[in-house]
């Protein structure tokens, strides 16, 4: 290996976590047409990294490749949204099962601080916070499950919704916070069961009100 491979591998982590993150927040949205001339300028990077994240954004179908000319941010039909969000329940109750067997009790008062999060929901940036702190609770329960395989599968999927959902104008309403405030309650009690049921009405909700 040469000398500059790590890094040329931590740049390429830099533009990727950077997209990632753009995608996330709706900076970039579906549809939108990227090159690796514009992504390395604007991380200040060489072609190779930016093209390398590029790529491993197109392994994961996040973006779309249109041979000698750039990337699409891909844009999800209403089928395939719900069929994600069928894929990340059965994520995620696994990764609630592993979460309730291997954290500890400091981690999960962790997560009920997390989920006693509270914002107006007439404040007019009510969605897209909620959407940020979303991603951000479902994340730290995946993180609790201690399997990395589990924890790139949810992110990868989450990475997919949110960018839809965001960009499909998705309401939230302050019923959408208790959900959080009610699985971390049961996920403290350990009732794996309870846990499993809270989260699953909630995405049969999310699937219902689509």
């Amino acid at each position: 290996m040469s000398s500059n491979e790590p890094v040329k591998s931590s740049m390429t982590e830099k533009v990727l976590s950077e997209l990632r993150t753009a995608i996330n927040n709706g900076t970039l949205i579906p549809g939108q047409f990227l090159t690796e001339k514009e992504i390395s300028e604007k991380y200040n990077v060489s072609k190779t990294p930016a093209r390398e994240a590029l790529g491993i954004l197109c392994q994961e179908e996040i973006l779309n490749k249109m041979p000698r000319k750039g990337y699409i941010v891909k844009a999800f039909s209403l089928e395939e949204v719900i069929n994600l969000i069928r894929f990340r329940e059965g994520l995620e109750m696994g990764i609630i099962r592993l979460a309730i067997k291997f954290a500890t009790d400091e981690e999960l008062d962790e997560l009920c601080a997390l989920a006693d999060w509270s914002i107006d929901p007439e404040d007019p940036e009510f969605s897209r916070r909620y959407s940020a702190y979303n991603l951000d609770f479902h994340m730290f329960i995946a993180r609790l499950s201690k399997n990395p395989y589990l924890i790139s599968a949810f992110e990868n999927t989450m990475i997919k919704l949110r960018s839809s959902l965001v960009s499909g104008g998705q309401r939230h309403t302050a019923s959408d916070l208790q959900v959080h405030v009610d699985l971390a309650a049961a996920m403290k009690r350990r009732d794996v069961e309870e846990a499993c049921r809270i989260e699953s009405d909630d995405l049969e909700n999310s699937i219902a009100r689509m």
